[in-house]
């Protein structure tokens, strides 16, 4: 999880107190190291594999998502992740 963030109002969202819920009950990996805040992509997959023994995982992934975070590696996906996800979820799906 990154340290920086895109918004002003994160603690307004119900997947921040979400977040911090699960942040009390699990180790999270993610406070030591640069690989979560790093612009290189090797040391970022590191970090995204480290995410996925993390139990507060799915709830950081949801913030990420509700956040619109776009730095760093959230809930053991990448901003280059997150951002097809969204793109994806936007376009409109033809038959």
């Amino acid at each position: 999880m990154s340290r920086q963030t895109t918004r002003d109002d994160t603690a307004a969202l119900p997947e921040f107190r979400q977040l911090i819920n699960a942040r009390g009950t699990t180790t999270l990996p993610c406070t030591g190291g640069t690989e979560w805040t790093s612009d290189d992509s090797r040391l970022q997959r590191r970090a995204a594999s480290l995410c996925m023994a993390c139990g507060a995982r799915a709830a950081c992934l949801s913030y990420a998502l509700a956040a619109d975070e776009r730095h760093g590696v959230w809930g053991g996906t990448t901003a280059a992740e997150r951002k097809s996800r969204r793109r994806k979820t936007r376009e409109p799906r033809t038959a």
